[in-house]
């Protein structure tokens, strides 16, 4: 078993990558830097008065590159570094912008995966659109992709088809909670992350202007692991995948640059940060996705599971 097992590494991904035993991850779950980062500021009035604070569209120096090509290069290392790890017929899930999704789907190809298919993630809360001059970007892509091992039948090594099923409320404890959807269409509705599960510093600062929810990374976790397996995320941030493998029972490797980052994601998980825990509707849909299966089953199965 690896030395790395549920831990947060401090390291360069493509550093830390080709120190993992091969074949040891059951599944890869990256949310990538979206290379979208521009210094600009922006300040808007209305009426001779600031409508809104300045407004930045610069992401942080992480997602930060000296021209597209690089960006596409060290993609194509992360992913190449990546698949040694993976056991057979592994799955890995990548977040993307939309603009990239050809250049990833023949990158893939080239490296050895086997391109599944695209998810659409469509936030319920997105972010404003101050300018007013395009749609609001209400939707994040994922990618579905297997370590390609020439198996004819291009079966995933584990994927757990999930009922379409839904996590209903007590009314009595959550009145206006909309109920949590189990499926397996390639289309998934959640909001973007909030308190108290966003992550803060003592001022109120965001520390991580794009930490995923935990509830948009259980659905790939149920499907394409088991109980006990090995999630990795060389690029985690705030620790978001790992949190969520410990909360499904799995286990997790996790890996981040960022020294700030690293901090914050290592309390997180050690249960060591004062202004974050999980919600009360995380709390009850964790309850019910690692029920006892025969409480589970006796409640309305939420979850059946086979392994490809």
């Amino acid at each position: 078993m690896s030395s790395f097992l549920n831990q947060i590494i401090n390291d360069d991904c493509l550093n830390f990558l080709p120190k993992i035993e091969p074949k040891l991850v059951d599944m890869a779950l990256y949310d990538i830097p979206y290379y979208t980062s521009k210094p600009r500021t922006f300040t808007f009035e209305k009426r001779g008065r600031n409508a809104h604070k300045p407004y930045s569209t610069a992401m942080g120096e992480w997602d930060q590159f000296n021209s597209e090509q690089d960006y596409f290069k060290w993609v194509q290392e992360l992913l190449t570094l990546t698949l040694p790890a993976l056991k057979e017929n592994g799955a890995l899930y990548l977040f993307c912008k939309d603009g990239y999704i050809s250049t990833f789907k023949k990158l893939l190809g080239e490296i050895g995966y086997l391109f599944k298919s695209i998810i659409v993630w469509h936030k319920q809360n997105p972010m404003l659109n101050i300018m007013h001059l395009n749609y609001t970007t209400a939707c994040e892509w994922q990618l579905f992709a297997l370590r390609n091992d020439k198996n004819p039948k291009s079966t995933p090594r584990i994927f757990n088809w999930l009922p379409q099923k839904a996590i209903r409320f007590p009314k009595s404890q959550f009145p206006k909670e909309p109920p949590f959807l189990i499926h397996m269409h390639n289309f998934v509705e959640a909001s973007i992350c909030m308190k108290p599960e966003r992550i803060i510093d003592r001022q109120g600062n965001v520390i991580h202007k794009t930490q995923k929810p935990i509830e948009i990374l259980l659905r790939p976790i149920l499907v394409s692991s088991n109980k006990q397996g090995i999630i990795l995320d060389a690029t985690c941030g705030m620790g978001s995948t790992c949190e969520a493998s410990k909360l499904l029972r799995r286990n997790y490797i996790g890996c981040e640059k960022n020294p700030l980052f690293y901090d914050y994601a290592t309390k997180r998980l050690n249960r060591k940060l004062p202004h974050y825990h999980l919600s009360a509707r995380l709390q009850y849909i964790i309850q019910k996705l690692t029920a006892p299966p025969s409480y589970q089953h006796k409640l309305t199965n939420y979850i059946i599971g086979r392994n490809g």
